[in-house]
């Protein structure tokens, strides 16, 4: 019988596949029989392999945020926190929502790049992108105080003031306040006094300053 020569045998065996840090690392080794020599030949690593092998080929790519004043952004899927400017890498089809908090002394302006307006950010991750978030001091308050005579109360849209119990509240300059007066049971409003004048149950204002208003309610019950 014909038999190959020691130096012909050959064994080629492939070692298993292994998980090393985020890349699957494939070895393979000849073996070289009569030499009983062992080559390492290759070894590959490719990025974002799974514990099982899937998810092999991933691709993520950068998104990154600017912010400018006071304020931080956050993202879910966590990854960006800042208050300055970072970046941070996700997966190319992902969802991410990003959040703004403005500090005690600012509040949010707005969004540009990737998302627009002063409400939420949420987008789909389909290529590097780049957001700014912005963030401006808040306008000086001014307070709003309010007086009432008679049984009744008032109160403000937007809220703080309860009158009543809570009769002054401090507002942005600029800001526009709507006065109710809801008179008691057998009483009635009689006339507003100060930035509020006439009968009318409600009064808009728009402050610029200090401002006061007062609420007079009289009784509907005759000789009383």
């Amino acid at each position: 019988m014909y038999m190959n020569e020691p130096w012909q045998q050959t064994s080629v065996a492939v070692a298993t596949k292994t998980k090393v840090g985020l890349g699957l690392t494939t070895k393979l080794a000849v073996s070289l029989g009569v030499l009983g020599v062992t080559a390492a030949l290759a070894t590959t690593s490719l990025p974002g392999a799974s514990e099982d092998g899937t998810d092999l080929f991933e691709r993520r790519t950068m998104v990154t945020v600017t912010v400018a004043g006071s304020g931080t952004v956050t993202s879910s899927p966590a990854g960006i926190a800042c208050s300055g400017k970072c970046s941070a890498r996700f997966p190319i089809g992902a969802t991410v929502i990003l959040s703004a908090k403005a500090s005690d002394s600012a509040i949010f302006a707005g969004w540009s790049g990737a998302c627009s307006g002063d409400g939420g950010c949420t987008f789909i991750v389909r290529s590097a992108t780049t957001i700014s978030a912005k963030f401006q001091d808040k306008p000086p308050a001014v307070t709003l105080s309010v007086t009432r005579y008679g049984e009744g109360r008032v109160v403000s849209n937007p809220g703080g003031i309860s009158c009543g119990t809570d009769c002054s509240e401090a507002y942005p300059i600029g800001t526009t306040v709507t006065l109710t007066a809801v008179p008691s049971n057998n009483m009635r409003l009689a006339t507003w006094v100060g930035a509020c004048s006439g009968v009318a149950p409600t009064c808009v204002i728009t402050l610029s300053s200090a401002t006061t208003a007062t609420a007079r309610f009289v009784s509907t019950i005759s000789g009383s």
